[in-house]
């Protein structure tokens, strides 16, 4: 009966060393992608809190006033007759102003550190940032005509819905999109060079 327990305790203290060694090993294989998330987060958080600082209003004021363009050039096309003053789109039946928040620099932030801050060859990452911030600038306008469309032909609250709900959803939805598309590009372009 001694024996027995001596056994048993031998075992437990080996099992808790063992659990111990696991936890550490675990860290070690993850420690990469821990600290990965923690500069995205970090970074992400930084750059948010400047572009949060008034003065940064006088350096997004030309993007939005860019966005309002260009936004007017495409509705023009469907004949809704717009014209802009600075970040607003005006005609005689509805105006949209397009203000902070609605330039889409949070997403454009958040995707361009998840890549640079990536773990891969940087001839990979350039071309990621580059088609990337083209397209979510190309999905913020196709946001702003379609939100024009909705303010001027249904109601305001359908418009709330529209503006705060579903393309704040479909924005973090995309951003999360074209990451993984380039991750897997990337992946597959590093693989392909390793072999060759």
């Amino acid at each position: 009966m001694t024996s027995n327990k001596k056994k048993h305790k031998k075992k437990k203290v080996s099992s808790d060393k063992k659990s111990g060694s696991n936890w550490k090993e675990t860290y070690k294989e993850k420690k990469a992608m821990i600290l990965y998330t923690a500069f995205v987060i970090g970074f992400t958080i930084f750059f948010l809190v400047l572009t949060n600082q008034t003065w940064f209003e006088t350096m997004s004021a030309p993007i939005l006033a860019a966005y309002a363009s260009i936004s007017s050039m495409i509705l023009n096309v469907f004949g809704m007759g717009t014209t802009t003053t600075a970040e607003n789109i005006n005609s005689g039946a509805y105006s949209l102003q397009i203000k902070k928040g609605c330039d889409a620099i949070a997403p454009m932030i958040l995707y361009m550190v998840s890549i640079l801050a990536f773990p891969i060859a940087m001839k990979w990452k350039w071309k990621g940032v580059l088609y990337g911030i083209a397209a979510l600038v190309i999905m913020n306008i196709i946001r702003i005509v379609s939100l024009y469309f909705f303010g001027r032909y249904t109601s305001e609250a359908l418009f709330d819905i529209m503006h705060v709900d579903v393309w704040q959803i479909l924005f973090i939805a995309f951003t999360v999109f074209l990451w993984l598309y380039w991750m897997r590009w990337a992946f597959t372009k590093e693989a392909a060079h390793a072999t060759s």
